[in-house]
């Protein structure tokens, strides 16, 4: 029995032995050059890490950067399009100590990412890289991950040609990526607008998306005060998607406050969903082939929602509806 214990304690003090040394034989200032090069060459833009890197063992062996800043794209609205406390590389064992960082996953802690479209339609999530005309097999190669993690994460999005911003906080997510050729699943919690909403959903074509092309895109939004479906397309480089959606809530008076919209104060307004094809643009949202209950009425039609108006007014997102059933109409005072 001794003699087991013994070895066990060995193989301990190996390890501690192993954990102490790392950070004096691994080449930290070599993986910190490199991980800013490879950047710049797939991205065209620069990578700076203000607080430097280090050799993480805890909760996994790996290469942790802090003080993380991601440049934006050229007169986008913010210097940085990301910014992190903190990045932790998972790597394999073997393949670091001879110099290799072969990456496993990634943790992302507390990152800021400003996502924007400009005047002409152009999202800042499209790189130009080293070269204009380069496509992602080129510039980023394939890379595979067991998984991404955002914890404590906050995403804010603008769009120049409505005038739209949005933002979410308290992100936690979970991201796999197999390949940029192979479908990406994500799933987790956010905040927006004061209300947690659970995310989940695929993405078929990552490398497409990272193109500024268009993937297919199926996703489902959990929240108290509504359940949402979609499952169509997403264009990455004019910011829109198309396909069907399935929308329910069961207080749209509830549901019309987390938009700032004060509805009339009559009985009803509760049970409300939507069912059809959707299509988004510049500052508005276009419903058709539309299937709407609203308590114990139903209806059918096209509904258009226009974005740009102030969330709270009269011409808010809800009272900018057009359809076929009057009693719509004269619900939200049109």
């Amino acid at each position: 029995m001794w003699r087991y214990l013994r070895w066990v304690l060995g193989a301990l003090l190996l390890l501690v032995a192993i954990a102490v040394a790392l950070p004096f034989v691994l080449p930290v200032g070599v993986y910190k050059d490199e991980i800013i090069a490879q950047v710049k060459q797939a991205t065209g833009r620069d990578l700076k890490i203000d607080g430097g890197l280090s050799i993480s063992f805890f909760p996994e062996l790996g290469v942790e950067l802090r003080g993380v800043h991601f440049a934006n794209a050229p007169g986008a609205a913010a210097a940085d399009m990301a910014t992190m406390e903190r990045m932790v590389v998972g790597a394999e064992f073997f393949p670091l100590l001879s110099g290799h960082l072969k990456v496993s996953h990634v943790t992302f802690v507390k990152p800021v990412v400003d996502l924007e479209i400009d005047n002409a339609g152009r999202g800042n999530w499209v790189f130009d890289g080293a070269s204009s005309s380069a496509s992602t097999q080129g510039r980023l190669g394939n890379p595979s991950f067991k998984d991404v993690a955002i914890r404590g994460g906050r995403l804010s999005y603008r769009d120049a040609r409505s005038g739209i911003v949005q933002s979410a906080e308290n992100i936690d997510m979970t991201i796999e990526l197999p390949s940029l050729d192979e479908a990406s699943t994500f799933a987790g919690v956010l905040t927006w607008n004061k209300e947690a909403l659970n995310v989940s959903g695929e993405v078929k074509r990552p490398r497409a998306i990272a193109d500024g092309g268009k993937s297919e895109l199926s996703a489902k939004i959990v929240a108290a005060v509504m359940r949402a479906a979609f499952d169509g397309t997403i264009d990455a480089g004019a910011g829109a998607v198309a396909g069907t959606i399935e929308f329910k809530t069961d207080s749209a008076q509830r549901l019309a406050a987390w938009f700032g919209v004060t509805l009339p104060k009559v009985q009803g307004f509760g049970l409300l969903s939507l069912a059809g094809d959707v299509r988004s643009s510049a500052g508005q949202i276009a419903f058709t082939n539309a299937k709407i209950v609203l308590d114990d009425m139903h209806g059918s039609g096209n509904l258009t929602l226009d974005t740009r108006r102030a969330f709270g007014s009269r011409d808010a997102i809800p009272a900018r509806l057009a359809s076929n059933s009057s009693w719509i109409g004269s619900i939200f005072g049109e």
